[in-house]
């Protein structure tokens, strides 16, 4: 039922998206395939992990003993006095001579969700992508969970990314070749976590996808492959959570959903929820505003 005909060869880690460096056809990686087929002795019911509480309007209770367990690494060049989870400091940005952000300082501390708002070409994208560590600032020190980003090359960025951030870009990066289930094992597997099956499920799930889990991207609504980039970015249980405008093409009911798992992910899981949005309907949710101004 999960089979797909490609495999995906030697996979990169960004941010909780395994992008495919080669493609032969073939069957996915075995862990996708044998994880893919196993149901659970709950015969694919929702775990523990995730309960949607109907009493509450259908708000998403994620479990800090399943969902929100998360692995201790060793941080390199970390502070783990500290209690702020993501701090930017003095961060600039330039291309050539344009400058496209200017942020004299951010901090947010574990579980505080917060909103980046301005006008088009004010910089919100480059700040999720300096936040993220997917662009290095022209200037100043970027912190996450007491890692200095910089201190990282580029190939421990990728694992540290693999494994503590997660983001809903605009533009989706889903693996067409993989289904929605096995696009979030790839996104366990690629960051070298174990490929469990019953949470990407449970995510699914909690988005109203589940159904999905054997359909390929290109057989998905775009509300539908939105709300399977949020269920892959927050699949490893990041400490860190970006998103994009991640509401733009989702109708109030689906974006009321996904606003709910996103702000639920970050409360259980003591991450930081950082969204970009023009959306009234994120502001009406999450009461801290980062407003950039328009670029000079």
């Amino acid at each position: 039922m999960y089979g797909v005909p490609m495999r995906v060869a030697p996979m990169r880690v960004t941010a909780g998206i395994v992008a495919p460096i080669k493609l032969s056809p073939a069957r996915p990686p075995r862990p996708l395939r044998a994880a893919a087929r196993r149901r659970g002795p709950d015969n694919g019911t929702l775990p523990a992990a995730v309960r949607v509480d109907k009493r509450s309007g259908g708000d998403i209770e994620l479990s800090r003993v399943g969902f929100c367990q998360h692995r201790h690494v060793t941080l390199l060049h970390s502070n783990p006095a500290t209690s702020i989870m993501l701090s930017l400091r003095a961060v600039r940005h330039r291309y050539g001579n344009r400058p496209v952000l200017d942020l004299d300082h951010l901090e947010l501390g574990a579980g505080e969700q917060a909103l980046v708002l301005g006008p088009s070409g004010s910089g919100k994208t480059t700040l999720l992508h300096v936040a993220t560590a997917l662009l290095r600032p022209s200037e100043g020190e970027v912190r996450l969970d007491g890692q200095v980003l910089s201190a990282l090359d580029a190939r421990q960025l990728d694992a540290f990314r693999g494994r503590h951030v997660g983001i809903v870009f605009q533009r989706l990066h889903l693996i067409g070749s993989l289904t929605v289930l096995q696009n979030l094992l790839a996104a366990q597997y690629g960051a070298g976590l174990p490929v469990d099956a019953r949470r990407a499920r449970a995510a699914l799930d909690a988005l109203g996808i589940g159904a999905l889990a054997g359909m390929l991207p290109g057989q998905l609504s775009q509300g539908q492959a939105q709300r399977t980039a949020v269920a892959r970015a927050i699949v490893n249980r990041p400490r860190l959570l970006v998103a994009d405008e991640p509401t733009a093409s989702l109708d109030d009911g689906n974006a009321d959903a996904v606003l709910a798992l996103l702000q639920e992910h970050a409360r259980a899981c003591e991450a930081v929820l950082l969204i970009a949005t023009h959306d009234g309907r994120a502001k009406a949710r999450i009461a801290r505003h980062v407003t950039l101004a328009a670029a000079a």
